[in-house]
């Protein structure tokens, strides 16, 4: 067999195994850590800069779109994004195959496409072998949040990726797919015009966008009322973000002057992630750890005494799952309720409309779609109770670290 003479890039891009540490593709992976940090160092005020360095990092960044810092990608050249897409926070890439976005695409926070791959067998992993394969995600396709998408699959147009879901397989156009492993549940009506300006108002409705929004109504989200009011709280989220481990104070000052309303005795980890903060309305002695997201179109309500692990999701918001009304801009939310003495499991999402009831625990990476009635533990994607509790008799005793906490240290 004659010697193979192409280099591990040419390998890798034929989606090929290849060897990833040789001298080209590592600065090349180089380069790509230092326009990624470039980019998630911003400020929220430097959309000019973000848009500059993205089109740098990627080998096609579309008109009229956004990505959301932070992110994380491998070489960010294999990344051909289309026009008018927007994805949310803790968007990972692994561009080792192609990944090409379509135009309109709506991405939730923490979804993960990964373009690269191992192979399964034990030695190749050993002599240090991988591979990729390309990922498509067609024109006005929404990509639930916490959504992860492996290599080789492709999405077709119109299609909607429930929350949490794991995509192993090709998915159509037109359809509702949900679950782990992703599989079609519904199917849709394809649009049938081009999309509205994403500023046109209805003439016969006189409310304003944020009035229909906190009535949890279809809405647009991009005028300059609901535009500044979410810079606001992007500068408020990086203030708090970019605090020291000691400046407790000041963290609890900024967070007061974000959400709606913050219990005494309750704490929450940075980094944090928020649309308005003000729909957000915390209970006392309650506690999330770190990289919680809320998405408050609508009104979050957290009780007293819930406890939240690392990477705890909250989805206020949503998008119909009418690919005409996507085209057309619309968004609405539904509000989201957690109950007293609620334990939710690090990794886990609560979907728009969603109501926790007392005293229930939420397993970790579970996905909550529907209610969860008091006194339960519920697991899995979708979130079910498999377990009764006995509610609490007596009063909490006073845990010595909520009661001694000094916001000054």
């Amino acid at each position: 067999m004659a010697t193979d003479t192409r280099t591990e890039k040419e390998k890798m891009l034929a989606s090929e195994l290849y060897n990833a540490f040789t001298p080209e593709l590592m600065s090349e992976r180089e380069r790509s850590r230092d326009l990624v940090y470039e980019f998630n160092t911003t400020r929220p005020n430097e959309g000019k800069k973000r848009d500059e360095i993205i089109r740098k990092l990627f080998g096609r960044f579309g008109t009229n779109s956004v990505v959301e810092p932070p992110i994380q990608c491998d070489y960010g050249s294999n990344i051909y994004w289309g026009e008018n897409s927007f994805a949310n926070y803790n968007l990972v890439a692994l561009d080792t195959g192609p990944i090409y976005v379509g135009d309109y695409v709506l991405m939730g926070p923490d979804v993960k496409i990964y373009g690269a791959t191992h192979p399964i067998d034990p030695q190749q992993r050993l002599d240090g072998l991988e591979y990729g394969k390309p990922v498509r995600i067609g024109n006005n396709v929404w990509i639930g949040g916490g959504s992860i998408i492996v290599a080789g699959v492709t999405i077709g147009d119109n299609s909607v990726i429930g929350a949490g879901s794991v995509v192993v397989k090709d998915i159509p156009a037109n359809v509702v797919a949900v679950g782990n492993p992703c599989k079609t549940v519904k199917q849709l009506e394809a649009p049938t015009r081009s999309p509205k300006q994403f500023y046109e108002k209805m003439a016969t409705d006189t409310r304003t966008e944020k009035e229909k929004m906190l009535a949890c109504e279809m809405y647009n989200a991009f005028t300059p009322e609901l535009m500044g009011e979410r810079q606001r709280c992007r500068d408020l989220v990086y203030e708090f973000n970019t605090t020291r481990p000691n400046e407790g104070k000041k963290r609890d000052e900024i967070i007061r002057k974000l959400f709606g309303r913050f219990g005494t005795n309750s704490i929450i980890e940075p980094p944090i992630q928020c649309d308005y903060g003000y729909n957000i309305y915390w209970g006392e002695n309650s506690f999330a750890n770190y990289n919680f997201v809320v998405l408050d179109i609508c009104p979050i309500y957290v009780g007293d005494y819930v406890l939240m692990g690392p990477d705890v999701k909250i989805y206020g918001a949503t998008h119909p799952s009418d690919p005409q009304q996507r085209l057309d801009g619309l968004e609405y939310g539904k509000p989201v309720r957690i109950g007293n003495n609620v334990w939710i499991g690090g990794g886990s999402i609560i979907v728009a409309g969603a109501t926790i009831g007392d005293n229930s625990v939420i397993g970790a990476g579970s996905v909550v779609v529907k209610d969860i009635p008091a006194n339960v533990v519920a697991v899995g994607n979708p979130c079910k109770p498999v377990k009764q509790l006995e509610a609490p008799t007596r009063s909490p005793k006073q845990f010595q670290q909520m009661t001694s906490f000094n916001p000054e240290k």
